[in-house]
């Protein structure tokens, strides 16, 4: 767990994986859930995704509202904010920034990136 937040400090999404029986270990932990070796290493992660559901929050009187999402990326899920245009479910996503939050809360954002 500490490498992970150690990477999402920098600003690095990692997703632990079990070196054993390559399982992607989500949410992370110290130890792999189907194995239970902690053989755990964190390779870089594609920051493309697409979203599954998405949600609009008008809170602070925001006129365009906030967008968040369940966004799948690198076969795991995740909560984050969206920008882009006329969002919508199953549009293409690109992971532009996460990391902690002041309280050490993770954070996440998304662009759209809309597909020829």
């Amino acid at each position: 767990m500490r490498d992970f937040f150690y990477y999402l400090n920098m600003g690095e999404l990692r997703i632990p994986t079990c070196k054993n029986c390559q399982n992607r270990v989500w949410p992370p932990k110290s130890f792999c859930s189907i194995c239970l070796s902690d053989n755990i290493s964190f390779g870089t992660t594609c920051v493309k995704g697409r979203i599954l559901e998405l949600s609009k929050s008008y809170e602070d009187g925001m006129p365009n509202g906030n967008v968040f999402a369940l966004i799948e990326i690198s076969g795991i899920r995740l909560i984050g904010s969206v920008a882009g245009s006329r969002i919508s479910k199953e549009d293409s996503v690109i992971l532009q920034r996460c990391g902690l939050r002041k309280d050490k809360e993770p954070f996440y954002e998304f662009r759209v990136v809309k597909e020829p």
